[in-house]
């Protein structure tokens, strides 16, 4: 994504970009200033939530995987990503071309992103109760939103681009940095995504107190990947789904401990990286080789 800022902005005083996001006002911070950059949101803005979950079927009665984080947008986003790499399978074939393996996730993840930022972005987050929420099903994806549309607004509306967004200075801010590309194409980009992948339109439900996105998931037609295939179990915690994840992606080639820490993009500190992988070691789900400094980790058979 193209980036708006000029690099000269960040040599600029904090209070001074504040101002020109708009998230300053006679040296009182806008709450708009925290749910986009606060460090401890818990405590004052709970609504600053995404709840996630994996579930076994069409319905909520079992969970397969769940989590659940605070924090400020663009640290919700991160995590929803991750969340969503998790449990997005991927379908995979050898073309006759190039007998090379091709790769194809059930659903784009751009698509995914999309929704989630809209979500993030546009929510109602007068709600203390709120959040907003990633759900996994066997047949579909939900992603729901505190807050229904505002007054006036209708879904076929904003499904032509009418745009009016309830959170304008997080809007604004997010699409100086990039992350909204044009005005009111976020859902014209998640049907279109959703075309061109050749799966069916998503289908927007709007309740007064909440907004849903729903794609519908085809079942892949080609051999799936080992990812998809691997059934991890349910105790593990997130950290380890995780680092679980990364090194199924990898199997076949052993990773040393500071590749696997790059991998993940450095989110886990080297101490906490061995700990999780000598408990994942005790469970018989993975397995280690080598000395010293060659020692490498990999999944076991």
């Amino acid at each position: 994504m193209k980036k708006r800022l000029p690099a000269s902005t960040i040599k600029k005083e904090l209070n001074h970009i504040l101002e020109q996001f708009h998230l300053l006002e006679n040296d009182q911070l806008k709450n708009a200033a925290v749910v986009l950059f606060g460090k401890d949101t818990l405590v004052h803005y709970p609504q600053c939530e995404l709840r996630m979950a994996r579930f076994k079927d069409t319905t909520r009665h079992e969970f397969l995987d769940s989590d659940l984080s605070h924090g400020n947008l663009f640290y919700l986003l991160e995590e929803g990503e991750l969340f969503a790499k998790r449990h997005i399978s991927v379908a995979a074939k050898i073309t006759a071309e190039s007998f090379r393996r091709v790769e194809t996730p059930q659903i784009p993840y751009d698509v995914v992103r999309e929704a989630l930022i809209n979500g993030l972005c546009h929510r109602d987050y007068s709600l203390r109760g709120g959040s907003v929420g990633l759900a996994f099903y066997s047949n579909r994806i939900e992603i729901l939103s505190s807050g229904g549309l505002q007054s006036g607004m209708t879904i076929k509306q904003i499904k032509k681009g009418y745009s009016n967004p309830r959170n304008k200075r997080i809007a604004f801010v997010l699409h100086q940095c990039g992350y909204i590309e044009h005005w009111g194409r976020g859902i014209e980009e998640m049907i279109k995504g959703c075309v061109t992948a050749g799966l069916s339109e998503p289908t927007f439900e709007n309740e007064t107190m909440e907004f849903k996105v729903i794609f519908p998931l085809a079942e892949q037609g080609v051999e799936t990947t080992k990812e998809a295939s691997f059934n991890l179990p349910a105790d593990l915690s997130a950290k380890q789904q995780d680092i679980m994840s990364a090194l199924i992606k990898q199997k076949g080639n052993p990773m040393k401990l500071k590749e696997l820490q790059e991998f993940l993009g450095n989110r886990y500190p080297e101490r906490t990286l061995r700990r999780e992988l000598n408990t994942l070691k005790e469970k018989g789900l993975i397995a280690r080789s080598g000395h010293t400094n060659k020692v490498v980790w990999f999944v076991k058979e």
